[in-house]
């Protein structure tokens, strides 16, 4: 199995890690700083073996988020890791009336 890339989007108004379409890839397995698995720990793909996860529970600081795949076939080797700090939320902002 090979690895594509992985995309960390936005800290600001919602945060997901995605991937994109990996044909026969049925879960993922997340983890992040080497150790913790991402809950709810096996996390089912898109019918065409992408994901979207919603990684925004996550409470502010660095982290580095590692994934494997798995199909009928097993797991692969973890992916390369993604790194990224989320910050605490802006306070006293304001949007529409």
């Amino acid at each position: 199995m090979h690895w594509w890339r992985w995309v960390l989007l936005g800290w600001c108004v919602a945060t997901f890690l995605i991937c994109d379409p990996q044909a026969g890839v049925t879960q993922y397995i997340i983890s992040y700083d080497g150790c913790e698995t991402f809950q709810p720990g096996v996390i089912a793909a898109q019918p065409d073996g992408s994901i979207k996860v919603d990684i925004d529970p996550l409470p502010p600081g660095s982290y580095v988020f590692c994934v494997e795949a798995q199909n009928a076939s097993g797991t692969s080797g973890p992916s390369n890791t993604v790194v990224s700090t989320k910050h605490n939320a802006p306070t006293g902002a304001h949007i529409g009336n």
